[in-house]
């Protein structure tokens, strides 16, 4: 059996345990940022990140900080499971996850929620638009917002600046 042993001056010592304390709180301090009830202000329409959904108060959050007005409940929630295996849908879908910083290949084969609300202020004007939350483990993992109209659209999270172009990606949302 062969035994190796290092010996560190004590000023390097001192300065390696100097650097890991500073790294472990910068890291505590970023955790304690990023769970902050404002935090979510800082949600960008194009890089969304995975943000906390466990609570309806977190979800609703989010969807302010992105500027949609929805149901204060969602009109249905159900357990969707993310296929192993993406078909042309499923990739034309996760391009849309991708634009919006989100990618789902990472969550394939596993079981999350969708949330779907109804939304209230689309640039459309179109009453019949939803947004779709997917959420695994507590957060916010891809989503959507697509009008339920048979001409309708299908697009990301982000609050549009205007309506749709007519011809908007066509791609089915988990279910």
């Amino acid at each position: 059996m062969m035994m190796y042993s290092f010996s560190f001056g004590r000023r390097l010592r001192r300065s390696t345990l100097l650097l890991l304390l500073l790294l472990a709180v910068m890291a505590a301090g970023r955790a304690v940022l990023w769970m902050l009830p404002g935090s979510d202000a800082a949600v960008s329409a194009s890089n969304i990140k995975r943000q906390p959904g466990k609570t309806e108060e977190q979800r609703q959050a989010f969807l302010a900080a992105l500027g949609w007005s929805a149901d204060p409940e969602p009109c249905e929630v159900l357990e969707v499971i993310i296929p192993k295996e993406f078909d042309e849908t499923y990739q034309n879908y996760n391009k849309i996850q991708t634009d919006q910083g989100l990618d789902l290949t990472r969550y394939r084969g596993k079981r999350c929620r969708r949330y779907s609300y109804m939304v209230h202020n689309h640039p459309s004007g179109d009453e019949h638009v939803r947004l779709n939350l997917l959420v695994c483990s507590g957060k916010i993992i891809g989503g959507d917002v697509c009008s339920m109209g048979l001409d309708g659209f299908l697009q990301g999270l982000a609050f549009p600046a205007s309506a749709p172009p007519a011809e908007t990606q066509s791609a089915a949302p988990a279910s």
